[in-house]
């Protein structure tokens, strides 16, 4: 309690003060539950506020508290234990540890999807998310604030090696063309950003023959399934601009009609195999795109378009 009060005076000291450059109040409290205040500066943005996530590691990878619950019947055993190794604001660093206490004995996960562990906390089994990849750092945390002009509050989930970043770097860094403002060392997850379907498109295993489409969906607000078809856009970036490639025959395609089930809460991936439409991909920025319906039944969905973007090296 007493670390909460205090907290708090110090943001109400602060809010009296004149508008001033992004300040780093810093940490307030211990190691574990601290109380945590950056103030950015006051034109067109809030204060944002720092606070730990919960983290474990399992299977070599990292999983954050995606804060969505998944009560669903299930037996009694884990597939994994955990154990908490370091503080509030840590990564974890090896498999089968956690940077909170457990509520009881009965502390481990349950492997649910390719990307997803569930985690009893608080009497609830709490939905973990797959963060991949994770570079060498040491911290994570939530940072909250507003945007210029935006009308809520955006929150991100930040990897990183200090916990001194300001609301205004983070902003900088999704949303500036200058080069010098992508320069931060950090990885970012921004949940509340999400597409509102919750799905993430990008490639692996790319070759000028062929790349094979991921798709990850999570969370989002949905009405019914997601479904793709077999149909996919090629394009490159030409003069500040994305150009449809040419296919071989300069004929536009013809598609089989197949309706690919896209799984909720999971990675689904596709290979795509460029040789017997385009030519030898030359080097150069492309990109996939891929139509997906929320599809609840026959002439009754929405559909939206999602890309994968590549490059092809010399």
């Amino acid at each position: 309690m007493k670390k909460i009060l205090i907290a708090v005076v110090v943001l109400s000291c602060v809010l009296l003060c004149a508008c001033r450059e992004a300040t780093s109040i810093g940490i307030i409290g211990g190691a574990d539950e601290p109380a945590s205040i950056m103030l950015d500066g006051c034109e067109g943005q809030v204060q944002s506020e720092i606070s730990p996530v919960r983290v474990i590691k399992a299977g070599g990878e990292v999983y954050y508290d995606s804060g969505i619950t998944n009560n669903v019947p299930r037996c009694g055993n884990l597939d994994g234990s955990l154990k908490k190794t370091v503080g509030a604001y840590e990564l974890p660093q090896n498999d089968g540890e956690s940077n909170f206490e457990p509520e009881s004995d009965y502390f481990g996960y349950q492997s649910c999807t390719s990307i997803t562990k569930d985690v009893l906390v608080d009497g609830n089994w709490v939905v973990f998310k797959k963060v991949t990849p994770v570079g060498d750092y040491k911290y994570c945390f939530k940072i909250k604030g507003t945007h210029p002009n935006a009308a809520k509050a955006s929150e991100y989930i930040v990897f990183a090696n200090t916990t001194d970043i300001t609301f205004e770097q983070i902003t900088k860094y999704f949303f500036s063309s200058q080069l010098q403002d992508h320069q931060l060392d950090i990885q970012v997850v921004h949940p509340n950003v999400y597409d509102e379907w919750g799905i993430t498109m990008y490639a692996e295993n790319v070759t000028p023959k062929g790349v094979t489409v991921c798709c990850e969906q999570f969370g989002g607000n949905l009405s019914g399934e997601l479904q793709t078809g077999a149909a996919y856009t090629l394009e490159v970036f030409e003069d500040d601009k994305w150009v449809e490639v040419e296919t071989k025959t300069g004929e536009p395609l013809v598609w089989n009609s197949i309706a690919y089930s896209i799984q909720k809460n999971e990675l689904t991936k596709w290979d795509v195999n460029f040789e017997h439409i385009y030519n030898d991909l030359q080097p150069g920025t492309y990109r996939v795109g891929k139509n997906v319906m929320d599809f609840r039944a026959a002439g009754d969905y929405d559909q939206k378009t999602y890309y994968a973007e590549f490059k092809i090296t010399g």
